[in-house]
């Protein structure tokens, strides 16, 4: 679990040096830590923008997936939103969007003759939020999205589905300066379930989760 989430914060902290390092003069952006007397008043309205960047595994169910390999894989991509603050309650938007490269083979029956790609995923979600100074925890939920892409090698045919599920979960943001928070957060996604006739009469039902667990940069403007 270690290695998961620090490989999480490394992504997000290439993502973000990669977006804004080349123009933080000009924008004003920091990296280093601020001292509760240099933040002053804090307020957590305003649009948000974040990397989403990390390593995944689908869990996949259903008839079919006996013969599927739960893919894994990165995926890459951003977040946006907008938080509204009234008093210590946060209540914000926020949709992410990434393009995936998680990928299964077969197992079982399967092995050598079917593969599984999730080729995109993302959602759009409400958040209501507590804050305490300089820490936020919050609840999120709303719709996810993706598509699911499972092929016969053999037959030489594949099924490319779109699904359409919810996502719930929460998380806690910390104020790090005036330019970013750090954010730790957990994210069930239920896409399912989905018929594809790549797959052999009687197991053709699969249906699709995945459990997101990471930590991350976000910056405020």
């Amino acid at each position: 679990m270690r290695m998961a989430l620090a490989r999480h914060l490394g992504l997000a902290i290439a993502a973000t040096a990669i977006l804004f390092g080349g123009t933080a003069s000009a924008t004003g952006f920091e990296l280093a830590p601020a001292s509760d007397a240099e933040l002053g008043e804090i307020s957590w309205q305003g649009a948000i923008i974040s990397p989403d960047v990390s390593y995944d595994t689908l869990d996949l169910d259903g008839a079919g997936a006996s013969l599927l390999e739960d893919p894994e894989g990165f995926r890459a991509g951003g977040e946006i939103g907008y938080d509204w603050q009234r008093g210590n309650f946060v209540l914000g938007v926020v949709g992410n969007a990434t393009y995936a490269w998680i990928e299964g083979d077969g197992r079982g029956a399967g092995t050598g003759r079917f593969t599984s790609d999730m080729n995109y995923m993302g959602t759009l979600r409400g958040r209501l939020g507590a804050a305490f100074g300089r820490v936020m925890v919050y609840g999120t939920g709303g719709w996810a999205f993706g598509e699911l892409e499972i092929a016969d090698q053999i037959a030489g045919v594949s099924d490319s589905t779109f699904l359409s599920g919810w996502a719930a979960g929460g998380g806690l943001e910390y104020v790090w300066n005036s330019s970013i928070t750090l954010r730790g957060e957990y994210i069930h996604l239920d896409y399912g379930t989905e018929t594809y006739s790549s797959l052999p009469a009687g197991l053709q039902d699969v249906s699709a989760g995945s459990d997101l667990l990471g930590i991350g940069l976000v910056t405020r403007y």
